[in-house]
């Protein structure tokens, strides 16, 4: 199988509560709307200690997500499934740089003039 990772630019439409299931499992999931000429809503889904990327997001944020895409089975009624998977989030957009949301940025001396 190959283990390319994939990256998609886009507006955060909704953020999905966190779910949690037997045995410690946990997700949490997001939709992304792209900005293609044909905007698709594409869900995103952050599982186990991924699901902290997500509690800095809000409707609206501009991202750039980093995922990987899994499929499965479900033989009891011959069904596939694919899953993307994100690993890593950044907002993006001209209100705020760049940055990774599993870090926490302190504001520095001179931010008062960004324009949020």
């Amino acid at each position: 199988m190959s283990e390319e990772k994939y990256t998609m630019t886009g507006t955060v439409k909704r953020v999905e509560d966190l779910q949690e299931f037997a045995g410690g499992f946990s997700k949490r999931e997001f939709i992304l709307t792209t900005g293609d000429k044909y905007p698709q809503d594409i869900k995103f889904t952050c599982t186990k200690d991924k699901t902290a990327l997500v509690a800095g997001v809000s409707e609206g944020d501009e991202l750039t997500v980093h995922f990987n895409v899994y499929g499965s089975h479900w033989e009891a009624k011959d069904k596939y499934f694919v899953d993307l998977h994100a690993w890593k989030i950044e907002k993006t957009g001209a209100a705020s740089p760049a940055r990774d949301l599993a870090s926490h940025a302190v504001p520095q001396e001179g931010d008062e003039n960004l324009p949020f």
